[in-house]
């Protein structure tokens, strides 16, 4: 379970990355802000997914 959702962030947060390159040529400055926004919680998310699948394999190593 935590493997998948952890895929999921990493996918979910490329997705937003490569916006981003996009977004810059053709979007507004605010667009741009709510996309960096975005990418900070993705990365927030998938940071904590990685770490209660290190806690996970922690309890399972025991």
């Amino acid at each position: 379970m935590i493997i998948e959702e952890t895929r999921e962030s990493v996918k979910e947060l490329k997705t937003e990355l490569e916006a981003i390159e996009r977004l810059e040529e053709f979007a507004p400055t605010a667009r741009l802000e709510d996309t960096i926004t975005k990418i900070q919680e993705l990365s927030v998310s998938l940071l904590c997914n990685l770490q209660d699948w290190k806690k996970a394999a922690e309890r399972e190593d025991k």
